[in-house]
């Protein structure tokens, strides 16, 4: 909503064209906005909640702070890879914070910023596939004088995939390990 005023001002004053227009990247436009669209429908119906209600009580009980972060980080990892990162984030987010709230009632220590810090960095070291973030994108419809593309999906996955892991891992060992010291938890 709030774009749609800046765009109607824009155009409206002659600061931008016909032509500016017709020149944006629409395909971008409408996968930006059908992942922002995908998750209010997701947080309105309640439906992550859904899914992930047999999983809270394991999530809750019997593991390590450690184990709860990785699994945590991971799942939301393998998300973040085939759908926006802000996608992933606006979805499961709130279920990482009921789940670090909920497993620090039966804890001594409030494990909400190390458990949280881990998911939000795991969402965001997601890299492996073309889609998986706006900059992937972005660089995916770079053209070269010829209008061929400078990168094709299969080197975002080889790159992308290969960075992807060794983030995911440095965040889950080191950055993990930072976390719960600089916490005390």
């Amino acid at each position: 909503t709030q774009s749609t005023w800046v765009m109607a001002v824009m155009f409206g004053t002659g600061v931008l064209t016909q032509v500016d227009f017709n020149s944006f990247p629409w395909h971008l436009v409408f996968l930006l906005g059908g992942g922002n669209v995908l998750a209010e429908a997701i947080f309105r119906s309640n439906l992550l909640l859904e899914f992930v209600g047999p999983w809270d009580h394991y999530l809750t009980h019997d593991m390590s702070l450690w184990q709860l972060t990785v699994t945590l980080a991971c799942a939301l990892f393998c998300i973040a890879t085939f759908i926006s990162h802000t996608v992933a984030a606006i979805v499961t987010l709130p279920f990482v914070m009921h789940a670090a709230k909920k497993y620090g009632q039966h804890h001594p220590h409030d494990p909400t910023v190390p458990v949280v810090l881990a998911c939000t960095l795991a969402l965001s070291a997601a890299m492996a596939l073309p889609y998986s973030s706006f900059p992937n994108v972005a660089a995916l419809v770079v053209l070269d004088e010829h209008r061929a593309p400078y990168l094709r999906s299969r080197d975002f996955v080889r790159v992308g995939l290969t960075c992807s892991v060794a983030v995911l891992a440095g965040l889950l060992t080191v950055g993990y390990a930072l976390a719960v010291r600089l916490t005390g938890t």
